[in-house]
């Protein structure tokens, strides 16, 4: 599993996951310092998936999203949200 794609507006990052099944997987902003800013759960199905995250408490700066999904797996892309 991966982040295809990533659009950040002022408020919302709307991620693009393709996976091959169902699954739960936890999608985590974490800050420049380790914290989870952000963590949710989300099921996502068989097929090209859009997630919507919503942003507006965060402050400006530089985050990673992690996708913890199979056991331990993790996907990481790199973020700076800029307000």
């Amino acid at each position: 599993m991966r982040i295809l794609s990533k659009t950040v507006s002022k408020d919302i990052i709307q991620l693009s996951i393709p996976s091959d099944k169902t699954e739960f997987v936890n999608i985590r902003v974490i800050n420049i310092i380790g914290q989870a800013r952000i963590s949710v759960w989300e099921e996502i199905k068989s097929g090209l998936n859009y997630i919507q995250l919503n942003t507006s408490d965060l402050p400006q700066g530089s985050y990673r999203i992690l996708v913890r999904h199979d056991q331990e797996q993790y996907t990481e892309e790199s973020l700076i949200i800029i307000k």
